[in-house]
């Protein structure tokens, strides 16, 4: 791990974005420092805090004074956080890491090596585990009507492994919980596009790379720990437990939909949007009407279904066509 006393250069930037997660963020930090020296990495570590204003960049100061810290000045989203630090890259790769990933031992060089096989691999990506360590969720492909029906029948999916398990998986698209990058892809290709707040600007990011020629991968033997991919109230088999009430964050559910309109305006037809916008409506009332069913069961289901009733109009009422949106 490099610091301020050490003469070499750093050989990668893992940027994180904070909003009032100083603690597990530190942790984060702690696992790349852990393992980058064991993998023979010099990694320069950057957190974006956007405008926690509960004392994180302290907390950052104290724990890890050796690490950079950008002052967004407010929470700007997700594409502007990593954007701010992609601005002052200067090393051969960067790496975008949630503030809930964790790096385990060996992930970094094995990326690294896949990068350095092949001059035409711009981005690479590793498995994304839950804690307790199954496959999370990683979907294949632009997320089409059609492959979103499939996930909701069939859940989780992962990429189909090549015969040999340590063979890097061609993509369409990488994770954007953990995706490291060339430094020529982002000159080449672009920033993360500021019009998503957050939600499928690592798509758009990747498809947008693709169109230019470079090569996207996952490599199946390295790997993350990703908390945001664990929902409270699941039990071990992944089953919605009925007895708990779900968190539910009316904002991200709000812009979850309002990204993914953002994403078929750019890259989709018009049909196409109109028919997700009738999927998505649907969901919608269906989980409404749910949510409605179960508020007889307490106080907490009662208000869980307020919450819905409020933010699930609000997204109903989005005109997808009425965006503005540059492509």
């Amino acid at each position: 791990m490099a610091n301020k006393t050490n003469t070499e250069q750093p050989n990668i930037t893992i940027i994180i974005v904070n909003y009032k997660t100083a603690d597990m963020v530190c942790q984060v930090i702690q696992s790349v420092k852990d393992y980058a020296p064991a993998d023979n990495v010099i990694a320069k570590i950057i957190v974006v805090d956007n405008g926690s204003q509960d004392g994180s960049l302290d907390i950052f100061a104290e724990k890890h004074p050796d690490i950079e810290t950008i002052d967004a000045g407010g929470n700007i989203g997700f594409s502007k956080g990593n954007n701010l630090a992609l601005r002052t890259l200067n090393t051969d790769y960067a790496m975008l890491l949630n503030s809930d990933a964790f790096l385990e031992k060996g992930t970094l060089k094995r990326l690294i090596e896949v990068m350095d096989s092949d001059p035409s691999i711009g981005v690479v990506g590793p498995r994304i585990l839950n804690t307790d360590r199954t496959d999370q969720d990683y979907p294949c492909a632009f997320p089409s009507v059609l492959e979103m029906i499939q996930r909701a029948i069939k859940g989780a999916q992962f990429p189909a492994q090549n015969k040999n398990p340590q063979e890097p998986i061609n993509m369409d698209r990488i994770h954007g919980c953990c995706l490291m990058a060339r430094r020529e892809v982002f000159d080449e290709v672009g920033l993360l596009d500021e019009q998503f707040f957050m939600y499928d600007e690592d798509i758009d990011w990747c498809l947008r790379t693709q169109k230019a020629g470079w090569l996207l991968k996952l490599v199946p033997d390295s790997y993350v720990v990703h908390l945001g991919g664990q929902t409270s109230g699941r039990a071990p088999s992944g089953r919605r437990d009925e007895k708990t009430v779900l968190p539910f964050n009316p904002r991200m559910s709000y812009e979850l939909r309002k990204s993914r309109y953002i994403l078929y305006r750019k890259h989709r037809s018009g049909a196409e949007l109109i028919l997700l916008k009738i999927f998505t409506d649907i969901l919608l009332l269906a989980g409404l009407t749910l949510a409605v069913l179960r508020s007889s069961k307490g106080d907490a289901w009662s208000d869980m279904a307020k919450k819905k009733k409020s933010a699930y109009f609000k997204i109903m009422a989005i005109n997808p066509f009425s965006l503005a949106v540059k492509k």
